[in-house]
C-alpha cells in the first residue's frame, strides 16, 4: 500500500477568500490584459450599437447601449466577464460581435 496518489497542480492565477472547506475549489479570475481587450471590445460594441437598439418602456429617454452589452454578456455567462478564466476570452469576444452585429 504504499506510494503517493498525490497529483501535481500548477498554482492558480489568483486566489481569493478561500476558506479550508473549500480548497478543493479554486476561484479564478481574468487576468487585468484579458480583461482590458474584452472591455474595449464591448465598448465599442456599444458605441456601434448607439440609437440601433429597439425601444423599451423601461427607459423612456433611451437605451444605454454600452449597459446592455455588458448586461447581455452577465445574462448569458451567469457572472462577470471579469470572473471568467482567459481560456473563455475567445468565447466571450464572438459574443460581443454578435450582439453588435444583432440588437435586441
Amino acid at each position: 500500500m504504499g506510494g503517493s496518489s498525490c497529483v501535481s497542480v500548477p498554482p492558480p492565477k489568483k486566489l481569493i477568500n478561500v476558506l479550508p472547506c473549500q480548497i478543493n475549489c479554486l476561484y479564478y479570475y481574468m487576468s487585468p490584459e484579458i480583461q482590458k481587450l474584452i472591455y474595449e471590445a464591448a465598448i465599442k460594441a456599444g458605441d456601434e450599437l448607439k440609437g440601433k437598439l429597439p425601444p423599451h418602456p423601461f427607459h423612456p429617454k433611451g437605451r444605454n447601449a454600452h449597459a446592455h452589452v455588458f448586461e447581455r454578456l452577465k445574462s448569458r455567462l451567469g457572472k462577470s466577464y471579469k470572473e471568467c478564466d482567459d481560456s473563455e476570452a475567445p468565447k466571450i469576444l464572438n459574443m460581443i460581435e454578435w450582439y453588435a452585429n444583432n440588437p435586441c
